[in-house]
This record gives C-alpha cells, sequence and structure tokens, in this order.
C-alpha cells in the first residue's frame, strides 16, 4: 500500500510539472499566461481529448462537477483570478475558449 502512495504523489507532483509546462510564471512577467497554458492543465486532466477544437465540454460530459472544481482551482493558481460560485455555469466551461474568455473577464475586473 504504501508503495501506491509513494507513485500517486509522484504522479501528481508529474502532472502539475505538466500543467506549467506552457504556463510560464505570472509572478516573474505580470503577463497572464495564453491559453496554450489552459490547454495543457486541460489535457492533463483529460489525455486524448482536442481541447483546441472541442466545443461542447459540458454537454458532451468529457468534463464533469469534480473536473470543473479542480480546474477551478487550477486557474485560480495559474492564472491569478478567483473563479467563484457565480462563474461556474456551463457556458463559462464548454470550450477551452469559453474557459480563457472568463479567465480574461475576470483578470480585467480586478485590475
Amino acid at each position: 500500500m504504501l508503495f501506491h502512495k509513494k507513485e500517486a504523489a509522484s504522479k501528481s507532483a508529474e502532472s502539475k510539472t505538466d500543467k506549467r509546462r506552457d504556463c510560464g510564471s505570472y509572478s516573474e512577467t505580470g503577463e497572464l499566461p495564453d491559453i496554450s497554458c489552459l490547454i495543457s492543465i486541460l489535457e492533463s486532466m483529460k489525455p486524448g481529448v482536442d481541447f483546441a477544437n472541442e466545443i461542447s465540454l459540458i454537454d458532451s460530459h468529457i468534463l464533469d462537477s469534480v473536473d470543473i472544481m479542480s480546474l477551478a482551482m487550477d486557474i485560480e493558481e495559474y492564472f491569478h483570478v478567483e473563479v467563484t460560485p457565480l462563474e461556474i455555469v456551463p457556458e463559462n466551461f464548454q470550450s477551452a475558449n469559453a474557459i480563457y474568455e472568463m479567465i480574461l473577464r475576470l483578470n480585467a475586473a480586478k485590475q
């Protein structure tokens, strides 16, 4: 059992590193990461999905409620915007573009 815990922790650390691959460092540049960061995060959650072109992530049940909550936390960490419960509606999560538009809107609102 201990081996499995170590393996899970290792996979979690690898996943976090994968997410950061295209995210750069917001604190270093002061610029919002671009959509490739978001797509990397999504791909680490659900490998094999064409997030650049998929337009019905919710309607097609590609992302479920647990995925959305995890994604909201990643968005807060990597994009430094607060995703409030009011933002967690299907329209904001149907596609990578819709999610990124929400991020841009939240970023503009905090400035």
